[in-house]
Formats: structure tokens, sequence, C-alpha cells
């Protein structure tokens, strides 16, 4: 007998059905088995024609290990928007919104400094403590202990000053002034580094002109030759905002919950109930089937709805971006980084938005023949990819030097060194 089709095929609408089917989920091996009603069909052709035969009793449920697997994919999908929240803190713990007030740059970086002082130092942040968040003030901060070579070996060496720029804690988001402020710290002798007073620098953080964020650096001293550097940043983002953003994310759960219903499951339970009262014909020996429920994700990733709102939901929220970037750049702490290559992975939906438009232009042109389908998972695991190794590559690395160039696009020459656009480096 024929094996009904695989289950490809019920993941993009064609239902597999089997009497008896058992499925090593793994490598996708199947073996089918077909029960039938007991030898009474074979013996039915030498009854009486004229006599009617006994009404079929059919028998059909679903395959208990595919149904787990089934459920634990959708609760993913559905959940997919919320993930945001395991990096975000929800509406109801947002802080009211501080408004900095200064005469000067250099004032504004002394107050703004001052408070995130208090908050992250050697009495709040443990010994081994590397990353910490405060939700109170919604502000998180990195702290990395170095050491730097003396002044008079980086002078003729420019390159070596770039490498000690890029140990700096966050040093991936440095603007103009930042980056200007750590080559002055480098370039001064042993007894002015450790003047900590002089050593902080900030700058304020907007996205499309709008301020999102205001991040600090400081550099402290300690008496074993090493520096402390801190880098803190306050993201500024209101209740209202976070509330707008929290709405249309369980909309767009509700909508993906929509898809799988009159896409998939509506078609599945059909299915079920008509194995139930008429069977097979193509096997009228088969009496008992098992439905083999598929696995979804194709039908939500190529929704364009569901792409665009994915990918506008990142562009909106480029500081916590950032601090996920940020999380997997250090190592210390598992937690911390796995949680940063959770948010990091959400870039996927670029992807996958990417794909769709290609799609739609390879159409246009009629040269779908020299194209083949890429299939979600590959990029799924490619956005895991990207979420930890790629953007610690970043974060680590001299690579950094490709972000560095576009933080001052789109900034007015006069703020050149007070502030970084957001937008060219999402």
């Amino acid at each position: 007998m024929d094996v009904p089709p695989s289950l490809s095929s019920l993941a993009s609408g064609q239902q597999s059905i089997t009497a008896k089917r058992i499925t090593r989920w793994a490598d996708m091996t199947k073996v089918y088995s077909c029960q039938t009603n007991g030898g009474q069909d074979s013996g039915r052709a030498s009854q009486d024609v004229d006599a009617a035969p006994p009404p079929r009793r059919f028998h059909s449920a679903y395959h208990r290990v595919s149904v787990l697997l089934n459920l634990a994919l959708t609760m993913s999908l559905v959940s997919t928007p919320l993930m945001a929240y395991a990096t975000e803190p929800f509406p109801w713990t947002i802080p009211a919104r501080d408004n900095f007030t200064w005469t000067s740059f250099d004032t504004y970086t002394a107050v703004a400094t001052s408070m995130l002082q208090a908050l992250y130092n050697n009495h709040t942040m443990g010994p081994g403590v590397v990353c910490m968040r405060s939700v109170d003030s919604n502000s998180h901060a990195v702290r990395y202990s170095l050491t730097f070579p003396p002044s008079h070996e980086l002078v003729d060496h420019p390159f070596d000053a770039f490498r000690a720029l890029v140990s700096f804690p966050g040093s991936l988001f440095y603007g103009a002034g930042l980056r200007a402020f750590v080559y002055d710290f480098l370039a001064a002798n042993d007894s002015m580094r450790s003047m900590d007073a002089t050593w902080q620098r900030c700058h304020h953080v907007r996205l499309l002109g709008q301020a999102v964020g205001e991040a600090c650096t400081w550099i402290e001293s300690t008496p074993a030759a090493q520096f402390t550097v801190y880098h803190d940043v306050v993201i500024l983002e209101t209740d209202v905002w976070s509330w707008v953003k929290l709405s249309y994310r369980s909309l767009l759960a509700c909508y993906i919950l929509r898809i799988l219903w009159h896409q998939y499951y509506r078609h599945v339970a059909a299915l079920h109930t008509q194995l139930q009262v008429v069977g097979l014909d193509d096997w009228p020996e088969c009496a008992s089937f098992h439905v083999v429920v598929g696995d979804p994700t194709g039908l939500v990733v190529s929704d364009p709805v569901v792409a665009l709102v994915m990918v506008i939901d990142i562009f909106v929220s480029p500081t916590y971006l950032s601090m996920a970037a940020v999380r997997v750049g250090q190592f210390n702490d598992v937690l911390v980084f796995v949680l940063g290559c959770i948010y990091s992975s959400r870039n996927v939906w670029c992807g996958f938005l990417t794909m769709q438009l290609l799609t739609v232009a390879i159409k246009r042109s009629g040269k779908e023949a020299k194209f083949r389908p890429v299939h979600p998972d590959l990029l799924i695991v490619a956005a895991y990819c990207y979420g930890g190794p790629v953007v610690a590559l970043c974060a680590t690395t001299p690579v950094m030097a490709l972000f560095h160039l576009v933080w001052g696009l789109f900034v007015p020459s006069e703020e050149a060194h007070e502030v970084i656009e957001c937008i060219t480096g999402n």
C-alpha cells in the first residue's frame, strides 16, 4: 500500500491521514499500517449482492506526540510578539520620566553622571557583577575592570588605541564624543588618568530626532593600577508609549492565533470529523485512522502583516536592542547572555519580510525557475546565530567601527559630539 502524504504536505494544507502511524519526529521517518474491519470486507464478495451491507464504522484519533509538539510550536508562535518582555519592562512598571535640564553640555554630563553613579557603584554592584538592571529607573549598566598601557605606547600606534577603545563596555554604541573622550583618556599620563572627576562623558540617544535615552560612561581608578569603567543608559520611555506597544503586540498575538485557526486548525478538525463519518475511498479496507498534526510555522512567518509589524516593533525599540547587544557582549553572566540572545533574535523578522518582498519581485519578473524556496527554520537558526555570535563579534571586536561610521549620520554638525541617531544603526 502506498504511504499517505508526508508531514510537509500537511503543513501546506494537505493533511496526512493514516490508520496507524508511528512517527519518529527527529528525522521524520514514518511507518504506516492499516487496521481493517476484521476481515469483513474480504468475505463480503461471497455474500449475496442483493443483501444490504452493514454500515461501516470508522475510528479517527489524533497522534498524541504530534499534538503535544504542535501545541508547543503554537504557543511559541502566538507568544512571539510578547517575548520582548523578557527584556523590556511592562507598562505598569515604567517610572515617571525625568526631564533633564542643563545650561550647558558639561552641566548635563555632570547631572546625568551623578544620578547614574548613585545607582551603579561598587556598593550596589557586587564584585562579580558585570551587568545590572534597575527597573525603578528603567536603566541598565555594564561594568568592566580594565588595564591600559601607558600613554607613550599608544602615541604612534593608533590601532592599538582603537583596540583599547574596543575593550570599553558598550563601546559599540559610542558616538564621536565618547570616542574622543576615550582617546583623551588614553593619551593622558598616569597622574591625569587617576583624576576620577575628570573622566566622565554622556551623550543623547535619539530616534528620528526624538530623545529615547541618555548614555554615560565614566572611569574610576583603583589601587591595583586598574580602572573600573561604567557604561550606563537611561531609557526615556513613557508609560503611554509602553501601553501602546503592549496593545499592538497583544493584537498581533490574537492575529497570529486567527491565522492558525482559519488557515490550519479548522481544516484539521474538519478532516478529523470527515474520517469518522466516511473514511477514505482510496483505502476502503481501513477502518481506523490517526491524524498527525504538523508544524504551522510557515503559515505565520509568510504572512506580510506579521512580518511588517514585527519589523516596525524592532525599529521603535532601539534602546532595548542596544541593551541586548551589551548583554551579548559579556560572557560572565550566562543568564544575561541568553536573554540578550533571545531579544536579538527578533531580528529574524527582518529576514522574513525581506524574503517576502523578494518573492514578490521575483514573481513579477517571471524568474521563479532560477530560485529555490528557503525553509523558515533555516532563517530561525540563522537568527539565533545572529543574536549570539554575530552580535558578540560586533560588540567585542574592531568590526564595531562600521557602526561608528553611521551613528553621526543625520545629526547636525553642531551636535556631532553630543548625539547619536539610532535609526541608521538599526
